[in-house]
């Protein structure tokens, strides 16, 4: 009856290191930060960790009579580089794609005039996109002047006249 009862525990001890081991592997997969690979815009790898994926931030104009128009992007955020200067049209988008990885910060900063039909400044905008994963995603820093309010829930900001 011993011998029996001996074999019975080796057996499920072994079993408990087996799927120990396999809880192991997979928490490894999900925390661990791949290696280091070249930025996905072609540029050399500078030795930093990881490029694994990019989160979408949009500027919504809510407005009716105003264009806000670029002044300068700034960051190594920006998924391809500094993205193309383009005017958000009364009520319409614009959308950046920033970079984010679980073992670096990403930050992208945008500035805008914000322009009256006839083209004369009304106001100004300045915010920054910032990533520390895909659960740390948020507007920060965020300037407005002029008649406008800003709104931002998550990675979208929305520009409203007051």
């Amino acid at each position: 009856m011993n011998l029996e009862s001996s074999e019975n525990n080796k057996r499920n001890n072994t079993g408990i290191i087996l799927a120990l081991f396999i809880l192991l592997v997979l928490v490894t997969r999900v925390f661990y930060a791949p290696s280091p690979q070249a930025p996905s815009s072609g540029q050399p790898g500078d030795g930093s960790s990881s490029i694994t994926a990019s989160q979408r931030f949009t500027i919504n104009n809510q407005t009716s009579n105003y264009w806000i128009k670029p002044i300068w992007f700034a960051g190594e955020g920006f998924k391809n580089g500094l993205p193309v200067m383009r005017t958000i049209s009364p009520e319409g988008s614009y959308g950046f794609e920033i970079l984010w990885s679980f073992s670096r910060v990403y930050t992208a900063t945008v500035a805008y005039e914000i322009n009256r039909r006839d083209g004369s400044n009304a106001g100004s905008l300045q915010t920054t996109m910032y990533t520390n994963s895909p659960f740390d995603v948020v507007f920060q820093n965020t300037a407005i002047s002029g008649p406008f309010t800003q709104t931002s829930s998550g990675t979208t900001l929305n520009v409203s006249a007051v």
